[in-house]
């Protein structure tokens, strides 16, 4: 019992002076990138590794989807002190009223994980590639907790998955979260790539509502190519559903278009929200 109770001081220990160290010493480039960098992936596989063990424990109870609320939740919570770097959501008791719906969500960098780590509430579930299910923990997680995976390179695979998927939305009052770009953009400015056609087809065949989410622009706080890792706070603003019930697949083209620019406008209207702040680091 001695040794547990010593394992558990020296780990709030250590957690405390990375926590202190990040928020009182403003560290020097690049060791500010690489040591905030390590900790957001140190902290991933933390939380992985609890996610394995709670979306078990939630497959048990019969709620395995639960399980990547609580792991996305451990995330968001265990790394924003850290880092200190944290996101603000403006609207966010839309997502509360529309069960089921469709997510579709601007995707910019790794530090997206962190971003639905604060945005993910019950009955979300995500749709990642495929080659993530094999990564240990992240991917066991993933499984455990009924994630939805897709080949994008089989399309007729991705069809009967999104039938599935649909069926699941309505069963289970299942919202489900895209990165529709399909890739990350990595932009130094407000950018959305050309949405994918998947999340559309989704929401039709389940007939429900797409709650576009617009990220802002954080590249003043995390730039990978640019070896940039600030502290500070993005926006993420939720926008007004766009309803399907009605829809078929030949409106899929008009529901793309329509939150493709519902997106792009807010991306812009919220780009300069807490960049002065940022200089700080």
């Amino acid at each position: 019992m001695g040794f547990f109770k010593s394992s558990i001081l020296a780990t709030v220990s250590v957690y405390g002076g990375l926590c202190g160290l990040n928020k009182v010493v403003n560290l020097p480039e690049p060791f500010r990138y690489y040591f905030r960098y390590f900790a957001t992936f140190t902290f991933l596989a933390i939380s992985a590794a609890y996610g394995v063990v709670a979306s078990a424990i939630c497959r048990l109870c019969g709620q395995p989807v639960l399980g990547q609320y609580l792991t996305a939740k451990a995330y968001y919570h265990i790394t924003s002190p850290v880092l200190d770097v944290r996101f603000r959501v403006e609207n966010e008791e839309i997502l509360r009223k529309n069960k089921p719906a469709v997510l579709v969500v601007n995707h910019q960098s790794e530090l997206d994980l962190l971003l639905a780590g604060k945005v993910f509430q019950p009955k979300f579930s995500i749709i990642s590639k495929k080659s993530l299910k094999y990564i240990p923990l992240l991917g066991w997680f993933m499984l455990l907790a009924d994630a939805v995976f897709v080949d994008r390179a089989r399309r007729e695979d991705a069809i009967a998955l999104f039938s599935r998927a649909a069926q699941r939305m309505k069963a289970e009052k299942l919202d489900i979260w895209v990165f529709a770009e399909g890739t990350r953009t990595y932009a130094k400015e407000p950018l959305l790539l050309p949405l994918k056609k998947g999340a559309f087809h989704l929401a039709v065949q389940a007939q429900a509502p797409i709650i576009p989410i617009a990220v802002q622009n954080y590249s003043h706080i995390f730039h990978p190519p640019t070896k940039v890792f600030n502290k500070g706070e993005a926006l993420v603003k939720i926008l007004d559903p766009i309803p399907t019930a009605g829809k078929t697949s030949e409106d899929v083209n008009s529901l793309l278009r329509e939150t493709q620019e519902k997106m792009e406008a807010a991306m812009t209207e919220i780009n300069d929200y807490g960049k002065e702040d940022a200089k700080t680091k």
